[in-house]
């Protein structure tokens, strides 16, 4: 099962350097537009798309680096859930890395954390219209192959205050994750009330 990622979003949400910037892949080429124009409504999902090579298994060890920092632990805790083994970065070489460590430096700390795949996630709070994104995608720590990424969006109110921005960053990485998953579709899930951060399978 093979899933995509828009080209555009992945211009506009992961700001990545190496293969997820230039994976050459085609889908809906107007998120921004949609985002837009349906986003805006406090009952649509984020709008998310994703791809894989490879999905982890369970027992699968794995380092999440990037920010933000809510973004970050959101995810850790999601692919916990999912049976990998998260390595804390908090007592590894790697939370000394800073956000514009190239990608080969945080490989080869992963690797000396005995990781199997380093996961670089990326958050952030975007403008007209105010917006939260996310992009994340995972390296094989021996090889450097990229195996899976995703991406996810949600637009807000412009008057919306922190603590919901906060929270859209959780948001935003468990929809994204959930994409790669297999959890909900691509593009709007039809149920807006699906609790992806809390889903307790394995799989689907």
């Amino acid at each position: 099962m093979t899933g995509f990622v828009d080209a555009t979003a992945v211009r506009r949400l992961g700001r990545h350097r190496g293969p997820f910037r230039r994976h050459k892949l085609s889908g809906v080429l107007a998120i921004p537009l949609i985002v837009l124009l349906v986003g805006c409504a406090s009952d649509v999902s984020p709008f998310t798309a994703a791809s894989f090579k490879a999905l982890p298994t369970e027992g699968t060890r794995v380092i999440v680096w990037g920010a933000t920092e809510s973004a970050v632990a959101a995810a850790e805790r999601w692919l916990g859930d999912r049976g990998l083994v998260v390595v804390d970065r908090r007592k590894v070489e790697i939370q000394q890395c800073p956000n514009d460590c190239p990608d080969e430096t945080v490989l080869k700390l992963g690797k000396a954390a005995r990781a199997d795949q380093v996961v670089f996630l990326r958050s952030s709070t975007q403008q007209e219209p105010k917006r939260v994104d996310t992009s994340i995608r995972s390296l094989s720590v021996a090889t450097g192959q990229e195996l899976w990424q995703a991406v996810a969006s949600q637009t807000l109110s412009a008057e919306a205050p922190q603590d919901e921005v906060a929270g859209e960053h959780v948001k935003v990485v468990c929809h994204a994750l959930a994409t790669a998953w297999g959890f909900r579709g691509g593009g709007y899930a039809r149920d807006s009330s699906l609790d992806v951060c809390n889903i307790k399978a394995l799989r689907p």
